[in-house]
């Protein structure tokens, strides 16, 4: 596989999450809880999901990026860490809406790209255009469950 197909799997998953960040970045402000009833707060739900990067984000060892997210929202908001290791994105696909749905988040990462962008001959290789179409579906489905 090319360097430029490599980059691609990287920047669709990189370019996805920083997305996200901005969007709840200027969506959230400080102390934003919701009401479900009299007295009762709920807080918002995050769930992190994707390969070992995401698996992996809660070390805070090395600055993991969701514990990052977990301390900025403190008492705020929960983060979930739904890593898994050696994920591509159509295993990803089939786990989704028993993983991920079930949770009923407000908000959703979904990162994954580094395992789809290996070796064409490996196990975990899926194809620019399946990848694509994986990460579309995905969204697609958190958005018809909001």
């Amino acid at each position: 596989m090319s360097f430029n197909n490599r980059l691609s799997y990287f920047a669709l998953g990189f370019g996805a999450a920083v997305a996200t960040y901005a969007l709840l970045s200027t969506v959230w402000r400080h102390g934003n809880l919701t009401l479900d009833g009299p007295k009762v707060y709920r807080r918002k739900k995050v769930v992190a999901f994707g390969d070992s990067i995401t698996q992996h984000g809660f070390n805070t060892d090395n600055h993991g990026w969701v514990a990052k997210l977990a301390d900025w929202w403190t008492r705020r908001v929960d983060v979930l860490n739904r890593g898994y290791s050696g994920y591509n994105s159509r295993w990803a696909k089939l786990a989704f809406q028993d993983v991920i749905l079930g949770e009923s988040p407000d908000f959703l990462f979904i990162f994954f790209g580094a395992n789809d962008a290996t070796d064409a001959s490996g196990v975990h290789h899926v194809p620019l255009a399946e990848y694509t179409e994986n990460i579309r579906s995905m969204v697609q489905l958190a958005k018809q469950v909001r």
